[in-house]
C-alpha cells in the first residue's frame, strides 16, 4: 500500500511540473531564464524537481512576480493541470 501512495504522489508532481513547464513556456529565452532563476531562488520552486512542487506555492510566486497580472499564468497553468489530468 505505501508503494502505490508514493507512486500516485510522484504521478501528480509529474502532472504539477509538466503544467508549471509548459506555462512558464509562454516567456522565451533570458525572460525564461530569469524567471526561473527567481522562482527557485527565491521561492524554492524548480522545475527539475517535481516533488516540491505544488499549486499553492505556485500561485504565490506567480503573485509576487506578476502582482494582479498573475492571473493569466495561474488560469493557463489550471488548464494545463486540468489537461494533464
Amino acid at each position: 500500500m505505501l508503494k502505490k501512495r508514493s507512486v500516485e504522489g510522484n504521478t501528480v508532481a509529474t502532472k504539477v511540473q509538466a503544467a508549471l513547464k509548459n506555462t512558464l513556456d509562454l516567456f522565451d529565452g533570458e525572460s525564461k531564464d530569469l524567471l526561473l532563476f527567481y522562482l527557485y531562488r527565491e521561492h524554492g520552486i524548480s522545475v527539475y524537481e517535481p516533488d516540491n512542487l505544488s499549486r499553492k506555492k505556485i500561485e504565490a510566486a506567480f503573485e509576487a512576480v506578476f502582482g494582479l497580472g498573475a492571473g493569466i499564468l495561474i488560469q493557463k497553468f489550471d488548464s494545463e493541470l486540468k489537461s494533464a489530468n
